[in-house]
């Protein structure tokens, strides 16, 4: 699948740049443009932020403990897990 995602923001690892297109084959990122090219479906996130390529990798818990338990057994196993 070739799809195309414009935004009004990307946040590259050197710049933001404006309005721009970001180009996806098969779920990866192949490049940025400033145009849309022939045969990419259009997605319009302009009225979001777009960081291509970033993973959100946090935890709330582990192994049954939470930190939204509040309680310092669940913090210290969770830091247990995580050693």
């Amino acid at each position: 699948m070739k799809c195309s995602i414009i935004s009004k923001d990307i946040f590259t690892p050197k710049q933001i740049l404006g309005e721009t297109f970001v180009l996806i084959e098969d779920d990866l990122i192949v490049d940025v443009r400033d145009k849309n090219e022939n045969g990419y479906t259009p997605i319009d996130l302009r009225n979001y932020k777009v960081i291509p390529g970033l993973i959100d990798m946090h935890i709330h818990g582990i192994n049954g403990y939470d930190t939204m338990d509040g309680s310092l057994v669940s913090m210290d196993e969770i830091s247990r897990c995580l050693a």
